[in-house]
This record gives C-alpha cells, structure tokens and sequence, in this order.
C-alpha cells in the first residue's frame, strides 16, 4: 500500500520526537553520573564531531531526493553506491585530519583532555558519513516506515552504548571506545542495508554523475552549513573564552524544544522527492498546491505549540 504524503510525514515527525526525547532522557542520565569536567569534555567531543559530522557531507544526502526519484530503477543503484563512495572517502581524509590536529583543537577548546577523546573516536567518520545517507536513500526508495524505525532503533542502540559504560563508572576514554565499536557497527550494517535495498543495476553512475551532484549539493550544504552555525557557534565561543567546568554548565542549560523545527523538517522530507517527480513531469500546478496544503497543515500543528508554550 502506496503511503500518503501525510501519513509520511506523521511517521517521520513521530520518530524525531521519540529521538529528541531519548536523548534528553540520556542527556540526564549523563549529567547526574559524571563530574562537571567529564561533562564538559564529553559535550565538547560530541560538538565537534556532531557539527564535523553534519557539514563534511556537504549536502550530498539531501541531493538524493532530487537525483533518485528521477532516475530509472537500472541507475538508482550507481547513484546510491557512487554517493557512498563519495562520503566514505571524505569521512577517511576528516578522520586523518581530525587524528592530526586533535592537540590545537584541544588547546583552542581549553581542555587537554580533549585529544584523547577526538583521537579516540575520530574513525567513526570513515563510517558516519556514508550512514547519513540512509534516511535519504529509505525515503526515495519508498520505504518511509523502515526509515523511521530504523532511525529510532539507531538512536537508542547509540543512548544505550553511551549511558552504560557512564553508569557503571568507566572513564571517558573506555566510554568514547564503546561508543565507536557500537555506532561504527550500526553505521555498517545501514550503509550495506542502503545498497541492498536498491534495484539491481550498475554500482557507477555516470562519469558526469558526480560533478552533476556536487553542484547541485554544495549551495545546500552551505546553506546547512550556515544553519548549522548559527545554532551551535555560541557553544564554540563558550569554549573557547571559558574553562571545562563553565562550558558544561551552559551546555546543560542552553537547550530549546525544537518541535516546530521537527514537524517543518520532516514535511521537507517527503515533499522533496515528490517535487522532484512532479518536476521533471512539468507539474509545477500540483507542486504550488501540494506546497500550500502542507503549510496550511504544519501551521495547524505548530501554531498550538507556539501559542502554549510562549
């Protein structure tokens, strides 16, 4: 049965509050069982690799809602193994250069501590790179719910490696080492499901395939990137002009409630392959009202939200 682009988008919202919510469940968890310098190192690791993690893929995953849909089943296939290719060779050149510089990192973080733990876990983004594609690949294929559950399954696997060895007392590194055999295998076992999932057909695209990507990708990566930026730059700041313990506090009490955000983005999700098709049929009537429907339907959801919590 051929899902709605409603039902999609209600699934995905779904699962991106279960995963906000699980990691702040976590992110409590974390709080009461390490010391304010712990704390603060492990904030600063998961700053730097989650905001490394997020503009390193250069928009290349958000490309394939454009790509995808509009190809035939027989070039699905190189489209989807070439963007992997792709990532996973950027993700060996930032974990080498993240090996290598993790002691000025460190030094402008204030925090010696700090160059262990990126060295630690500086190979999870051989892996993380290409796995970010996943979402992306599931949605265009089709396969909206498998995305989903897939994608909270991720999420508490990832909460579970981090809180255990937490809790039962491990220092950082052995914490940052869990972390990395547990996220890497996940990462793994997504980017082979991605090509596993698609049609049979060639695993290279086209020769011009990959210029064609990146630039259609870059201006939306640096888009991303300076979305990105502005929501995470006061925390490099903080760290930068503040001690260990001062930024952990602060990480702890800057936070928001992204519900509008989350319902916005996973409405993004589903139409963007749709308009790719509609696109390229010239239905650009359908595309105009699909686009009205779905802001009138968000507004419905967001503007309760806003109104009782303001």
């Amino acid at each position: 049965m051929v899902m709605k682009l409603t039902e999609k988008a209600a699934l995905i919202s779904f699962s991106s509050i279960l995963m906000k919510l699980s990691l702040i469940v976590s992110g409590i968890f974390v709080v009461r069982f390490l010391t304010q310098v712990q704390l603060g190192s492990f904030r600063q690791a998961n700053l730097i690799f989650g905001t490394l993690n997020s503009l390193l893929i250069l928009g290349i995953p958000s490309s394939l809602y454009y790509f995808v849909p509009r190809a035939s089943n027989s070039e699905k296939r190189g489209i989807i193994f070439q963007t992997i290719a792709i990532l996973f060779l950027i993700g060996v050149i930032s974990a080498s250069a993240i090996y290598v510089f993790a002691p000025y990192v460190s030094s402008q973080f204030n925090n010696s501590g700090l160059t262990i733990l990126l060295r630690r876990y500086a190979p999870y983004l051989i892996f993380s790179l290409p796995a970010s594609s996943f979402f992306a690949i599931m949605v265009c294929l089709e396969k909206v719910g498998i995305a989903s559950l897939m994608r909270v399954g991720v999420v508490c696997v990832q909460i579970f490696a981090t809180l255990l060895p937490v809790i039962m007392g491990y220092d950082l590194s052995t914490v940052f080492t869990v972390m990395l055999f547990s996220n890497s295998t996940i990462a793994v076992i997504t980017i082979w499901y991605s090509i596993k999932s698609t049609p049979t057909g060639s695993l290279f695209a086209s020769k011009s395939f990959t210029l064609n990507q990146f630039r259609f990708s870059l201006p939306l990566g640096l888009s991303q990137m300076v979305s990105l930026l502005s929501k995470e730059i006061d925390k490099f700041f903080i760290s930068k002009f503040f001690v260990v313990k001062e930024f952990a506090v602060y990480s702890v009490g800057a936070m928001e409630l992204p519900l509008a955000s989350l319902f916005a983005s996973s409405i993004r999700t589903v139409l963007l392959p749709e308009f790719s098709k509609k696109f390229k049929d010239n239905d650009r009537k359908q595309i105009l009202i699909t686009w009205k429907e779905s802001r009138r339907k968000l507004a419905i959801i967001t503007f309760p939200f806003v109104f009782f919590f303001f």
